[in-house]
């Protein structure tokens, strides 16, 4: 499965109530309906790691939370300043690849080699962690996401963990899929997770029976975000596909023909997408896409997440490999 990307990146975006508006577009450089922009309003933060970051959730304040590659944990309250960590649950050998965050609840999904899948928790904001006892052999898990006191997990064959109780139990879910799970998204008691070969299922009880829905593509589904349970957006290998009910998937305007594998929104037709070629935003639903920060950029940083704050002090953050860290003010 991708799990851990040659060259991959996260992004984090804080949008506050400006969260939009248009920019200038410059169609000649990347042709189609995509723009590319400058990355002159990007900078880059020092992190304190050369280990590649995998994925970041958003904290209350515009900053978050990053993991990575051996046992890296960074954490920041403006997105600015970033203070270096490691969880100390499995020593130095877990390679952390999803993490989830609300308020002083965290937790963070990932394996170590010859050993398998491993959940670690914390209480207090990061600061300290604790072995979750998700489970015995369990294959390499990617992704989090949580709502309330409900924890859910997914990863390779197919693999969906479930908690009822604010992490402390996991219980195995049927998933439908034996895919590999590479994300996972809810909003309520709806969830929706996907993976390899277009597989996509869904939950509308927190977890507990999961059903298959028709993705329309072969292609891997590595990141979902939705506006409500039925407005989503779906990043696929090569694009991005938006269904507004639920269940009729159609392709947004063409990106630049990179590998996607983050997505993360604001309001209904606002969105940030990053991949092997950059970052990307739309405005309009997909209609037309900007290319804000390239493969080809100076920063030489690729990406592979994203998430959204509603929150904060207004800004887009991005990390990624050897411990990059991109951050642009949220201003579109």
């Amino acid at each position: 499965m991708h799990k851990f990307p040659a060259a991959g990146l996260v992004l984090l975006a804080a949008c506050g109530a400006s969260c939009g508006g248009s920019s200038s577009m410059m169609s000649d450089m990347m042709g189609g309906d995509s723009a590319v922009m400058p990355p002159s309003v990007w900078t880059m933060p020092a992190s304190g790691t050369t280990n590649d970051l995998l994925a970041i959730a958003p904290g209350s304040t515009g900053g978050g939370l990053a993991v990575g590659l051996a046992d890296t944990i960074l954490s920041s309250t403006n997105g600015t300043t970033w203070t270096l960590s490691h969880s100390g649950a499995f020593g130095s050998g877990a390679d952390w690849a999803g993490v989830w965050q609300s308020g002083t609840s965290a937790i963070i999904v990932g394996d170590i080699s010859g050993k398998g899948g491993v959940v670690a928790g914390s209480s207090d904001g990061g600061k300290t962690w604790s072995d979750l006892h998700a489970g015995t052999n369990l294959p390499a898990l990617v992704a989090v996401w949580g709502n309330g006191m409900v924890r859910i997990v997914v990863g390779a064959g197919g693999t969906i963990l479930v908690s009822s109780d604010g992490g402390k139990t996991f219980a195995k879910a049927a998933s439908a899929t034996g895919a590999d799970l590479d994300t996972v998204w809810g909003a309520g008691t709806t969830v929706y997770a996907g993976g390899s070969g277009g597989a996509l299922v869904s939950s509308s009880n927190s977890g507990g029976k999961w059903q298959v829905v028709a993705s329309m593509t072969n292609n891997s589904v590595d990141a979902i975000w939705g506006v409500t349970p039925v407005e989503l957006y779906m990043v696929v290998t090569g694009g991005v596909s938006r269904a507004v009910n639920g269940t009729m998937w159609m392709p947004t305007a063409a990106l630049g023909g990179g590998r996607y594998q983050g997505a993360w929104g604001g309001k209904s037709n606002q969105l940030f997408v990053v991949g092997s070629d950059g970052t990307w935003r739309t405005g309009d639903g997909g209609d037309t896409w900007i290319n804000e920060l390239g493969a080809d950029s100076p920063s030489g940083v690729t990406f592979r997440g994203l998430a959204v704050t509603g929150s904060g002090d207004g800004s887009v953050i991005a990390v990624g490999r050897g411990g990059a860290i991109a951050r642009r003010p949220s201003t579109l």
